[in-house]
């Protein structure tokens, strides 16, 4: 069975470092969402941490940048 995750990402991160940004995980099983985060966070982290989404499935990663803070 596959499920759609969404996870705001407000995790602390080796020190004082927060990630704001939004992971969404598609068409992804409850095992390959548990994988896929874990690489998600190791590559795009830095973008996380800026505030951007990223929609993941197995075959790509989408990257919305964050919208510029005023």
């Amino acid at each position: 069975m596959y499920s759609q995750g969404f996870f705001s990402i407000h995790l602390k991160n080796l020190g004082e470092h927060f990630f704001d940004g939004i992971l969404r995980l598609v068409n992804l099983s409850t095992t390959e969402q548990s994988i896929v985060y874990l690489w998600v966070l190791q590559l795009y982290g830095n973008e996380l941490f800026s505030g951007a989404i990223v929609t993941a499935e197995l075959d790509r990663v989408r990257i919305r940048p964050p919208e510029n803070r005023a």
